[in-house]
């Protein structure tokens, strides 16, 4: 039966789509549009479709409305294994590189599956582990999966599959890790199944890369036949935010249908037989400044008392408090400076010249290069070396980018120095708890926590993050009463407040991740 909407609305529509969700409709595909817009409408509590379009286009949409859109405006086509060469270099190539240069070290790996339907992939990907890392339990593993779609989610979450998802796969794998259940369905083994983290994240938006959506330092990042529906412009945002959440040579992995010919990319691109990948190579990136990426992958305000770009709390800016330089006693009005005060305040201008160069250099995914250009430019290994204002930015600034390129040790210790310059800055302690989840330090990060809301109450974040953690330790009184304090927190801005921890998540947007935490079954 074909349903018959106006073209008038269904343009409306489709541009909406496009800007919330990134979904590419063009003319062509109205007809599936209009489709998936009249189931979607039932859903949404309308009989009259054209009277839901006009609903839905005469404000921004919901997380309600965006979930219910992207369940019937999405396609959920996948198998187990599916495009076997990219498994196959990820075996042969990539794993080994990773294993060798962190055995004995950090033993850690992150995977990240961006749009991972019903969670084939995900699962694919922790099957692959286990066969090819034969220590994989002395491994600190994240295998992180998203998707827009719920319902999808839900049914990933499950880890139940019927035959048709096995339509490419070996038959041993089946029989090694999958258990027989109920109506001809097979259950995924609990040791696969516990090693993937499955979220709710829209692609189209700026929550990530970002450490509360675990979603940075990743070191392969799977997006396969996800590109193509989206519009050119959003395709092109997910690269650059791909770019950013990877570490210094980590791998984006993309289907043969999603081309990245007609698109500025940083990537360099690496051949293997019948299949190409994408390479963050940040050397390679310096020689053409044009393919770096254009966006920041963290909100940032203008100081003017520096005269710089300085980040948000989390980095070390303490709203309202102004960044002052060293005085000199002796130095009164119209009286020329002494000279240790000239070198003083000189020194102060080099080290904050030096903060800006690295903090571009961090705007544009060089996390090398803000290593290289802060330890060089500042003399933290001089036995004299003074205590200026900038010190504490400058060690969060350090542990970000550690953190990115994946050296969670590193980070930590210029955190902790960060807290050090600064015991009072709450926002250093939020982010040494990010970084201690990161490396499963799951105790010490909500210590670190509960030291964030005892400087600053009104974090509605650090209360996110503890009703999150604490859920995980199956607390769920507990997690609870963070979730309903960070409700009530929220409720007091507006929705597109952008929360200062959060590298672009906006108060909206927390709330509705919150009554999708508690309201649904997935996550409980």
């Amino acid at each position: 039966m074909t349903t018959r909407v106006a073209e008038s609305l269904l343009s409306r529509l489709s541009a909406c789509i496009a800007e919330q969700l990134g979904l590419y409709f063009p003319r062509a595909r109205w007809s599936d549009l209009a489709r998936g817009i009249a189931m979607a409408s039932r859903d949404l509590g309308w009989e009259d479709i054209d009277a839901c379009i006009q609903w839905l286009t005469s404000s921004p949409l919901t997380q309600s409305q965006i979930e219910i859109l992207a369940r019937h405006l999405t396609v959920g086509e996948t198998y187990f294994f599916r495009e076997p060469r990219s498994f196959d270099v990820l075996a042969a190539h990539i794993l080994p590189a990773f294993v060798r240069a962190r055995r004995g070290k950090a033993q850690y790996l992150r995977f990240w599956s961006a749009g991972c339907c019903t969670g084939e992939e995900p699962y694919s990907i922790a099957i692959l582990l286990g066969q090819e890392l034969p220590d994989v339990q002395n491994w600190e593993v994240t295998i992180v999966a998203t998707e827009i779609n719920t319902h999808f989610l839900q049914k990933a979450a499950k880890g139940l599959y019927n035959a048709w998802s096995f339509r490419a796969t070996p038959p041993e794998i089946k029989e090694r890790y999958f258990t027989k259940a109920e109506a001809g369905q097979w259950a995924i083994l609990p040791r696969i199944k516990n090693m993937v983290q499955f979220s709710s994240l829209n692609l189209a938006e700026h929550g990530y890369p970002s450490p509360w959506t675990n979603t940075h330092a990743m070191d392969v990042i799977f997006c396969r036949n996800v590109l193509m529906y989206l519009t050119p412009q959003c395709a092109q945002s997910v690269l650059h935010r791909f770019y950013h959440a990877l570490v210094d040579g980590g791998w984006l992995i993309v289907s043969p249908s999603d081309t990245l010919y007609q698109l500025s990319v940083p990537f360099t691109t690496v051949h293997f037989p019948g299949v190409m990948l994408y390479r963050k190579d940040t050397q390679d990136a310096r020689t053409n400044r044009a393919y770096l990426p254009k966006e920041v992958p963290f909100s940032i305000r203008q100081n003017e008392t520096m005269g710089s770009l300085l980040p948000q709390s989390a980095w070390g800016d303490v709203p309202g408090r102004a960044v002052t330089l060293p005085q000199c006693a002796s130095h009164a009005a119209g009286e020329a400076p002494e000279p240790a005060c000239t070198e003083a305040a000189g020194m102060v201008e080099s080290e904050g010249e030096a903060y800006r160069e690295a903090l571009a250099l961090y705007e544009q995914g060089c996390y090398g290069e803000v290593v290289e250009t802060l330890l060089e430019r500042f003399p933290f290994q001089q036995p004299a070396h003074h205590t200026f204002p900038l010190d504490g930015k400058v060690y969060a600034l350090l542990a970000r980018a550690y953190a990115n390129r994946g050296q969670l040790a590193e980070a930590l210790a210029w955190c902790d120095k960060a807290v050090a310059a600064d015991k009072l800055n709450h926002g250093f302690h939020y982010l040494r708890a990010m970084i201690l989840q990161g490396q499963g330090q799951l105790e010490e990060a909500m210590r670190s926590l509960v030291r964030t809301l005892y400087l600053n109450q009104n974090c509605a974040l650090a209360h996110f993050t503890l009703g999150h953690l604490t859920r995980q330790q199956g607390k769920g009184q507990e997690a609870m009463k963070h979730f309903a304090h960070a409700l009530a927190l929220l409720r007091i801005q507006c929705s597109d407040t952008l929360l200062l921890e959060a590298e672009g998540l906006t108060a909206g947007r927390l709330t509705d991740i919150i009554h999708a935490l508690t309201d649904g079954e997935l996550f409980r």
